[in-house]
This record gives structure tokens, sequence and C-alpha cells, in this order.
């Protein structure tokens, strides 16, 4: 028999909690390209909803860092009090601009994220990745 392994506080919320399927909602914008549509966004995370994903996961491909919590916390909002966790994609420019971030999701009720490499790196030797 297995022996039962002790798992930390993250994992075992992530094993009551996180059961399921979760979309990647794409940022909406206005037809002008000027502004989020908050509405498209909404209505995204209320389809989520209703087709039964246990979450809804931000992928802020297009956003500037303003953009980008602009997007969360509209995600955030939506999903906030449903049956729906909200997450959220990062990967900033440096550990400071990840750390303020992080503190921004949490903050606005991000249940979760998925944190990548610095998306800056894509076309980069793989020296230069390793240093």
């Amino acid at each position: 028999m297995a022996k039962e392994v002790q798992l930390s506080k993250q994992k075992q919320w992530a094993r009551d909690n996180y059961k399921g399927m979760a979309p990647l909602i794409f940022p909406s914008f206005t037809p002008d390209f000027k502004d989020m549509d908050e509405e498209g966004i909404r209505i995204d995370v209320q389809n989520s909803i209703k087709h039964g994903f246990v979450s809804a996961m931000s992928f802020p491909v297009g956003n500037n860092a303003e953009t980008h919590k602009k997007f969360i916390d509209v995600l955030c909002d939506e999903a906030k009090g449903k049956n729906i966790l909200a997450g959220d994609i990062i990967g900033e420019k440096s550990e400071a601009d990840d750390l303020a971030h992080i503190a921004h999701c949490e903050k606005n009720g991000c249940t979760h994220l998925l944190i990548t490499p610095d998306r800056n790196s894509i076309g980069r030797s793989e020296d230069e990745l390793y240093e």
C-alpha cells in the first residue's frame, strides 16, 4: 500500500476545488480597439458557467500591464460569488512586476495563477535563456 503524503495547503486546495475543465478567456476589445469590451468579457465568463467549466482563465494576449489588470478586474468581478473560479496567466517583464501583478490578482479575488517565463524571452538563444 502506498504511503500517504502530506500535501501542501495549496495542493490540497487544488485537489479539493479544481476539478474539471477551464477555458481560456481572451480579451475582448471595442470595435475601435481603444478600450476593453467589458460586457464581452462578462459574457465569456457567464458562458463558461453555463457550460459547467470549473474556472475561467484569463489569457492576456495583446494586453499591456494596465489593460491586463483591467482584464483580470472584470473577469474576477464577474466570477465573484458564482460557481466558477477565476484564474490568470502571468509572466511579466521582471520579478517585481510579477509580484505586483500577483498582489493585484489576489486583491481582486483571483483564485489561482499559471506563471510562465518572461514572454519577452521568445526568440532568444538557449544560452541567453539559461542565464
